[in-house]
């Protein structure tokens, strides 16, 4: 059974060039994590890898190429409180990030 978000994600997801580049908008990524979030029960969370796991485009380790993309996406949304990014039960400035592992939930302006 095809999902909205297996909707969105297949035609976000292209892949162009030699090395198999990801061709994939900022605006696409973070449409993609506000679906992501959106079915999901309200106080659920999300994981970055997971998002990065479906907009790949094959079952191997390329998704790790986009968890940048990913943070700089989830990043943004914060910015303007879509969602909140936490770590354990902190909540995490999206300016200061820092790597290592984070949650994303919706914020206080969440809408998709």
């Amino acid at each position: 059974m095809t999902t909205a978000l297996d909707k969105i994600l297949k035609r976000a997801l292209r892949i162009k060039g030699i090395g198999g580049q990801f061709a994939i908008s900022d605006n696409e990524i973070e449409q993609a994590v506000l679906t992501s979030l959106a079915q999901r029960d309200e106080d659920a969370s999300a994981c970055p890898s997971e998002i990065a796991r479906t907009l790949a485009p094959i079952e191997d380790e390329s998704w790790r190429v986009l968890m940048p993309r990913i943070r700089d996406a989830v990043a943004r949304l914060a910015r303007a409180d879509r969602v909140i990014i936490t770590r354990g039960r902190q909540i995490l400035s999206p300016d200061n990030l820092n790597g290592g592992p984070i949650r994303i939930r919706r914020g206080i302006q969440f809408r998709c």
